[in-house]
């Protein structure tokens, strides 16, 4: 945000989120997430201090060179979509979701999984470091602490629901429970 000392407060700024979670699938179904760019602009998952990350969880560093043009969805999973091409077509079979492209529409694979109680992830992009010599710091662009307890619906814990954002307004938080809602999977629902 602007600094805005002695005046309103400026509204947040809109950035990617993470739009969606299948967090405990029924049966052999994949684990995945989502991202979304609400806004009005293609934002690059890269910056001249490195690419973007996902942490907690899972842990996903992008490719360079990536971005994403408004209204774009992008889906990450714990295989490569590169390597295992039959496990990116029972993926693509099972949630119905069209041809997917490795590298521009689905990307893994990520380490760790998706716990099926309670789980923090965050979407991160690198600054600078404070001091010369030091790693990259990094910024939390969302975040989401879900869980399979009230007041989180129950069903995605092994229902066959997916976790998806209501909305993806920067003034309504990934970590607000009221702003999530239990929905048939639908991953990279592109326009």
């Amino acid at each position: 945000m602007v600094p805005s000392q002695g005046a309103t407060n400026a509204n947040p700024v809109a950035d990617v989120v993470i739009d969606e979670i299948m967090y405990h699938p029924p049966g052999t179904k994949e684990e995945y997430l989502e991202l979304y760019n609400p806004t009005g602009q293609t934002v690059a998952l890269s910056n001249s201090d490195g690419t973007w990350r996902l942490d907690g969880g899972v842990d996903y560093s992008f490719p360079a060179g990536v971005s994403m043009t408004p209204g774009r969805r992008i889906v990450v999973v714990g295989f490569d979509p590169h390597a295992e091409i039959l496990r990116l077509l029972d993926f693509m079979n099972q949630y119905g979701t069209g041809m997917l492209t490795p590298g521009a529409t689905i990307f893994g694979p990520w380490s760790g999984n998706l716990s099926n109680s309670s789980e923090r992830l965050a979407l991160e992009r690198p600054q600078a470091p404070d001091n010369p010599g030091d790693g990259v710091s990094w910024v939390i662009v969302d975040e989401v602490t879900y869980a399979d307890t009230v007041p989180w619906p129950s069903s995605p814990d092994g229902g066959g629901d997916a976790l998806q954002r209501i909305s993806a307004d920067p003034r309504y938080s990934g970590n607000d429970p009221a702003n999530w809602r239990a929905a048939s999977p639908q991953p990279v629902r592109n326009p």
